[in-house]
């Protein structure tokens, strides 16, 4: 164990704790979605370079435990941080997104590994520089995506529910700093000439350092629960599930309203129920809702009101419904109450339908 972690305590609840975040980041893996596996992946690696680290003197030379734990693998966490941000944007090319980000750190991974491994003498006459200029890439990691990540936030601002984007900037920000502010103790004895990690800032106050351990985990456990769809159901129940970022069929719900609205046009009739059409699609209604709500900014009632309206005004000027009145007219495409009709028209074109008519008559008038 590593003298500079003498308290076994101590140790042995970080740990306990850190097991769980590993535990809880493979279950989050499994969900299989893109986004899950970067943060799952990206708890246990935090987790990983952590026990790794009490454990460094007896596991430092042996390869298998360097490919499954050590060399340097929180080197993928800033990439890894801002990814989970980055893949909520729907216009990106997501593959070409990951290998971007995470192909550099996996370069300077493996060089690490081949040089610590096959080059031993070059390796142990040169480690400190070695060790330098892998934390050097780290601390400019963190320093890149921190900056990438200020704009991106506020790209994701207009799209996400307030208490969700703030959730986000707030994980942002901590595991930023906090990655930035473990770098910095490793460069700094380089940077001052010395060799004793324990001289530098933070670890001065063991206490210091330890307390901090205890609340990004504790706080990466929340935020991991909080945004798995699996785990916080069963932690916390569904009624409170309301996120944006719970859906998880998206593609099939974009596919059901083209189906139904776009190409069957299944609003138009009277007896048209949302709800048994979701049951036949295998939808989640709860999950429909917040889709609209997101992509549309509507509730389910106003979003098969707007398709009618738009409806209604296709075919008001067709010469085959000259026979209908404006309320007839208004039945063909779904609407069975006036007051419905006129006051959703009046909210979604500023105008009153009979407005909207007469203008119709006089463009034709005047041609």
């Amino acid at each position: 164990m590593n003298a500079n972690f003498p308290d076994l305590v101590v140790n042995g609840l970080l740990i306990c704790l850190y097991s769980q975040l590993i535990l809880l980041g493979i279950i989050t893996i499994l969900n299989r979605s893109t986004r899950s596996i970067v943060l799952g992946t990206m708890c246990c690696l935090l987790s990983l370079s952590f026990i790794y680290t009490i454990y460094w003197p007896s596991l430092n030379s042996n390869l298998v435990f360097n490919l499954l734990l050590g060399g340097f693998k929180h080197m993928f966490l800033p990439s890894l941080i801002y990814l989970y941000l980055a893949l909520l944007l729907k216009n990106e090319d997501h593959r070409r997104t990951l290998w971007m980000n995470l192909l550099p750190p996996a370069i300077v991974h493996t060089v690490y590994l081949i040089t610590k491994f096959g080059f031993d003498d070059f390796y142990n006459t040169h480690t400190s520089a070695l060790v330098g200029i892998v934390n050097s890439f780290i601390f400019f990691s963190y320093g890149h995506y921190f900056l990438k990540g200020l704009p991106l936030l506020k790209k994701l601002k207009p799209i996400l529910l307030t208490r969700i984007h703030r959730r986000y900037k707030v994980f942002f920000f901590v595991l930023s700093f906090y990655g930035v502010l473990l770098v910095a103790e490793s460069l700094l004895p380089f940077m001052m000439g010395r060799e004793n990690f324990l001289l530098t800032f933070s670890f001065l106050s063991n206490d210091f350092y330890i307390t901090l351990a205890v609340l990004i985990n504790l706080g990466t456990l929340f935020f991991l629960i909080v945004e798995s769809p699996k785990l916080k159901p069963m932690l916390f129940g569904n009624n409170i599930y309301t996120g944006f970022d719970s859906i998880s069929n998206e593609d099939d719900i974009q596919n059901f309203i083209s189906a139904y609205f776009d190409e069957k046009k299944a609003f138009i009739s009277a007896d048209f129920n949302i709800k048994e059409c979701l049951k036949k699609a295998k939808i989640n209604e709860r999950e429909f809702k917040l889709f609209l709500k997101k992509e549309y900014h509507q509730t389910i009632i106003e979003f098969i009101n707007s398709y009618r309206i738009n409806e209604f005004k296709c075919i008001v000027t067709l010469d085959e419904n000259s026979k209908y009145s404006l309320i007839g007219v208004a039945n063909k495409v779904g609407f069975n109450s006036k007051a419905t009709f006129y006051r959703n028209f009046k909210a979604a074109e500023g105008i009153t339908p009979k407005q909207y008519w007469d203008g119709l008559k006089k463009i034709k008038l005047s041609q």
